[in-house]
């Protein structure tokens, strides 16, 4: 059995003296999705940023089967991974095609290809190439967050949270296209407070509760727990407040 893509060990992260991620292991697999669910404040936020390189922690990270835990984010990202943060963090004052541009800083050698790959997977960003990031659309926003991040050809995108304050029609896309990036051969790890829609994509699946994993599977078993059922999937997120 080959190596995984990544593989976090016994990790711990603190602010302060206050642990927010305690005794956390997964992994993920080359052209896997790994979706993490669980409620907000779970610590799912603070793992990915802790992967990342963001936040310090205790413990083991492999990339690529490279000890990553004393690189600095820029090396982490020249390895292959990458972040979507929630917050999406664009550069509002520039254009679409300025912000992907910004994405393929170290590989300015693909700079073409990773720009057709883009536009085949989000078409309205062509479209809107040339308009501001901050008067996109939510669901634009979203798309052009993921492109910035698929620009420098990442091997694994952790993508946190990537449908909050979407409306459910601009979800669906999303998701789709996160199911595309499995068959282009990306690996995703996935933060995500909608556990319905993270669990019909998602190979495997991790609950996370209070800092810890409670349970973990193939996301058809996570899907029919009843502890799950009852806490994560009794309801559907309708929040319409954005497009």
């Amino acid at each position: 059995m080959s190596a995984p893509l990544l593989a976090v060990s016994d990790v711990h992260v603190a602010y302060g003296k206050v642990e927010a991620v305690r005794s956390v292991s997964l992994d993920v697999g080359t052209s896997e999705i790994v979706t993490i669910v669980g409620a907000n404040g779970a610590g799912k936020t603070t793992l990915l940023n802790a992967i990342i390189g963001i936040l310090p922690l205790k413990g083991s990270v492999a990339f690529a089967a490279k000890d990553i835990g004393l690189l600095d984010i820029e090396d982490r990202v020249s390895l292959g991974l990458s972040l979507v943060p929630e917050r999406r963090e664009l550069f509002s004052t520039m254009t679409v095609e300025e912000n992907l541009q910004l994405g393929a800083f170290r590989n300015a050698a693909a700079t073409v290809q990773s720009f057709e790959r883009v536009h085949a997977l989000f078409p309205r960003l062509k479209e809107r190439r040339t308009q501001l990031a901050g008067t996109l659309s939510g669901g634009e926003q979203q798309m052009l967050a993921m492109g910035r991040a698929l620009m420098g050809q990442p091997k694994l995108l952790m993508l946190d949270e990537p449908s909050l304050g979407l409306a459910p029609r601009i979800v669906a896309d999303i998701f789709k296209i996160i199911a595309e990036l499995k068959s282009a051969g990306v690996s995703v790890l996935l933060v995500e407070q909608n556990a319905q829609a993270a669990l019909q994509i998602a190979d495997r699946a991790y609950v996370m509760e209070l800092g810890e994993f409670i349970l973990n599977g193939p996301a058809k078993d996570i899907a029919a727990d009843q502890r799950v059922v009852a806490s994560y999937l009794g309801f559907q997120h309708d929040d319409a407040s954005a497009v």
